[in-house]
């Protein structure tokens, strides 16, 4: 109930914070101050990682699970989305734009999409190799080709993906 309220605790972040998330199970904190975030105990205010994004921070937001941590932000080198594992470890870049081209991105609930704004755009991504494999099977109704395999798959072990396409379309 939002009318009772009340502050548990204050943190100060030394310069202006633009973005925070709390994780779905309640015990971290990210914040975000400039080019950097923080990733926070909420019970103890014991900071667990601090990550350099490269560039200023306009966006946090936990995946699902609860086990990495999105940043997203832009400057006139670029906009990059950002994944993270909680101890601070880049897991690469979920997306890269023009400069100043992203405002904010978050997971769906499902962890399966990440949606991206930017200036007068708004894209979502498909995320991990099943869901890639999955929505090819369903809208092509065909294998990914070599080429799309090592496109989006990224991996060199090619591998037939549509086991319910009838053979003569394999």
């Amino acid at each position: 109930d939002l009318t009772t309220a009340k502050e548990v605790w204050e943190l100060g972040l030394g310069s202006a914070g633009h973005a925070i998330a709390i994780s779905p199970d309640d015990s971290l904190l990210a914040t975000s101050s400039g080019f950097t975030a923080q990733i926070w105990k909420i019970a103890t205010l014991e900071q667990v990682a601090q990550i350099d994004h490269g560039n200023f921070i306009m966006t946090l937001a936990f995946s699902p699970d609860g086990n990495s941590l999105l940043s997203s932000g832009g400057d006139l080198r670029g906009g990059e989305v950002r994944l993270w594992r909680l101890n601070g470890e880049s897991l690469g870049s979920l997306a890269k734009t023009p400069p100043f081209q992203i405002s904010f991105a978050d997971f769906s609930k499902s962890g399966r999409w990440l949606s991206v704004t930017g200036l007068n755009t708004i894209s979502i991504y498909s995320l991990g190799a099943a869901d890639i494999v999955a929505d090819s099977c369903q809208w092509f109704w065909r294998h990914l080709t070599l080429p799309e395999w090592r496109q989006y798959l990224g991996a060199d072990d090619y591998a037939t993906t549509c086991t319910s396409v009838p053979w003569k379309y394999r």
